[in-house]
């Protein structure tokens, strides 16, 4: 295993710088744009014959996301209206695949016969008028509205453009805007998007009344997506690429959309799923992009096209302005509101313009205060469209002002083990390198401490990783060793010692050759300046392994003493005490003298007086299984049924007993 070089050792650093880059949301690029082309262009479109319903919408969605690209259809035009006419006239039609027969006979350009769209209409006029989805509504307004645009239907009528608009009405959720997808069902952001396209769609033939209440839809809509935001909105949409998509469909067909940061949600959500794997996704992200484009207020994004500029060199800070499918912007207002260290936010700069750059489409520059420091930076960068009152982009861009970085008075001094200093030792001189210096030998007792300050331009600094790098000639094993800066942050120290360097790599290594690695995501190029190697004395021999054979240590149990136990005579006493209730009952039955005479003789008498006296015989060796065997939760269930049963007996049994006696008086 090598060393690690510095140039590695900056890409530590200068991770940071990509990773924040990557956060910002990047246009659409030409290269994804081929990408997603070839996806959907390669996609099957075989099975027409087995499943009609499934092929038109595998073929609608290739042919209009295709279209959405500019790229030609790979399916043959004739084929497609042969099987999507054959659809419509199919006596089991349903209202899904007749919308996706319709909406595929407009993209390829091809008129539907009579026949068929009769049929298909009157499924989707039934659809309006039996069904409570919304999502049945939308697909039976997009079919008569396709049919009414290949003059094969006149359309709704403002009766039934009234009584949907007024339907959908009432399923607006008043705090959020949201739609609900049919009474009694969840609100989404999908079926919201379905029923602005519907209301697009009775646009032309609703009444006053209900040109009112579609308005106060689209209010709730707008003012909804206003307030909170789309992932939360979105909760209930299981697809939300899908329920974006929708969205943007439905927003792009009403007059009035959210500002364009609220529409830079959805876009974020579109643009951070480009490299999709199904057809459907494809169709959902090119379907909302392209409504996105249309929009009068589309988001805008910012991008950074230099994040490392040079420092004390009053270096140009540049963006690129681009909508959704990275198109440039020109004339936009773009204004730097603050420059902010990343590590304390303190704002170093303040509000300033930047300039269009002639001849680069959407390139905006500011240029960087001759004394900006090199660090890592936080610029806040807004756009506004010409004329437009809210902003149309916002971005936090990262930039690192960058210097050259210099090691000055390094000094390798040998130390005891208390810290005092035993030789200070000479570097290489310039040209020659490290390995043809003498090694540095580091007894047990010695610590070697290197001392050194940063300087970046002609002002000290301090870095990100300063480290002393320790390989193993022999083993390619290392390790680093930090350099920590004093109070001061003007003096950098870092100490060796054999110990350490043992502890972290062992003993097989007795050569190393050490390096100090400088980098920082404010230094142009990283340092690596080699030492001497270092040698280390002989450790002593292991200790060898004790054989496996001989006879273990005895292992001596101790157990637990005993409780101490009562006195003989307290035993004796409780004995007598349990035994007390059985003497005097023996010697009141001796009292009594018990006879049968008493005994009743009737049948029923006689089963009462058995189970009675059975019963408490029952219980008392139950008492005495539980004595003996059972616990508390085995007998309680069983002394219930003995009980309830020789209760019931001894009841039974005084009954007759009394009766008897009244009979006898």
């Amino acid at each position: 295993m090598g060393l690690p070089s510095a140039a590695g050792l900056l890409l530590l650093v200068s991770a940071l710088i990509t990773a924040q880059a990557s956060a910002q949301v990047q246009p659409f690029t030409p290269d994804q744009r081929q990408a997603l082309a070839s996806l959907v262009s390669d996609w099957p479109t075989a099975g027409a014959e087995v499943d009609a319903s499934l092929w038109l919408r595998k073929v609608f969605l290739q042919a209009a996301t295709l279209q959405i690209l500019q790229r030609p259809a790979v399916v043959p035009q004739a084929e497609t209206c042969r099987v999507a006419t054959r659809a419509l006239g199919s006596e089991q039609l349903s209202l899904e695949a007749g919308y996706y027969a319709a909406q595929l006979l407009g993209v390829a350009g091809c008129t539907a016969p009579s026949n068929s769209s009769k049929a298909a209409a009157g499924l989707a006029l039934a659809s309006l008028g039996s069904s409570g989805a919304v999502a049945d509504w939308f697909h039976a307004t997009g079919l008569i509205t396709a049919l009414q645009a290949m003059g094969a239907h006149p359309g709704l009528s403002r009766q039934q453009a009234d009584d949907v608009t007024a339907r959908l009405h009432k399923l607006v959720e008043p705090k959020s805007g949201v739609l609900r997808a049919g009474a009694g069902k969840p609100a989404s952001m999908a079926t919201t998007g379905r029923a602005l396209s519907i209301l697009a769609d009775l646009q032309a033939v609703a009444g006053s009344p209900a040109q009112q209440a579609a308005t106060e839809i689209v209010a709730a809509v707008v003012k909804g997506l206003g307030r909170a935001s789309y992932g939360g909105a979105a909760a209930d949409d299981l697809d939300k690429l899908e329920a974006a998509a929708l969205l943007l469909q439905g927003l792009a067909r009403v007059p009035s959309q959210p500002n364009p940061l609220k529409l830079g949600e959805l876009a974020r959500l579109l643009l951070d799923n480009l490299e999709v794997g199904t057809l459907e996704d494809a169709y959902h992200v090119m379907v909302g992009l392209d409504a996105l484009s249309s929009m009068p207020n589309a988001p805008l994004f910012i991008t950074s096209l230099q994040p490392f500029v040079p420092a004390f060199a009053q270096a140009w800070v540049r963006v690129r302005v681009a909508d959704a499918v990275g198109k440039p912007v020109h004339g936009c207002h773009v204004t730097m509101l603050q420059l902010a260290p990343a590590s304390n936010g303190k704002p170093v700069a303040g509000k300033a313009a930047m300039v269009e750059v002639e001849g680069e489409a959407g390139v905006y520059a500011w240029q960087l205060p001759a004394a900006t420091e090199p660090g890592l930076y936080r610029v806040s960068v807004e756009a506004v469209v010409k004329d437009a009152v809210s902003p149309a982009a916002h971005a936090e861009l990262v930039l690192a002002v960058q210097a050259k970085l210099s090691v000055s008075e390094l000094r390798l001094e040998l130390e005891d083990a208390v810290g005092r200093e035993v030789h200070r030792l000479a570097l290489p001189a310039a040209g020659q390198g490290a390995a043809a210096a003498a090694p540095i030998s580091l007894a047990q007792a010695q610590q070697l401490k290197v001392s050194f300050g940063l300087k970046a331009g002609d002002q000290p600094a301090v870095a990100q990783q300063v480290v002393v790098c320790i390989l193993g000639k022999r083993s390619g094993d290392y390790a680093f060793v930090p350099a920590q800066p004093d109070k001061t942050k003007r003096q950098y120290t870092a100490v060796l010692s054999a110990s350490a360097i043992e502890k972290q790599l062992g003993t097989k290594d007795r050569r190393f050759q050490a390096t100090l690695l400088v980098g920082d995501i404010a230094a142009d190029a990283a340092l690596s300046i080699p030492f001497p190697d270092l040698l280390l004395p002989q450790s002593g021999q292991e200790p060898a392994k004790l054989p496996s054979g001989l006879a273990k240590p005895e292992i001596v149990h101790q157990f637990r003493q005993p409780d101490k136990r009562p006195p003989v005579a307290v035993a004796v006493l409780f004995t007598g005490l349990a035994v007390t209730p059985w003497i005097v009952l023996l010697g009141a039955l001796k009292v009594v003298q018990p006879s049968m005479k008493g005994f009743p003789t009737t049948r029923r008498q006689v089963l009462a007086a058995t189970g009675f006296h059975g019963g408490i015989v029952l219980i008392i060796g139950l008492y005495t299984l539980f004595w003996l065997h059972l616990n508390l939760l085995q007998t309680l269930p069983v002394l219930g049924l003995l009980g309830l049963g020789t209760a019931v007996a001894g009841h039974t049994l005084l009954q007759g007993s009394a009766n008897a006696r009244l009979k006898a008086a």
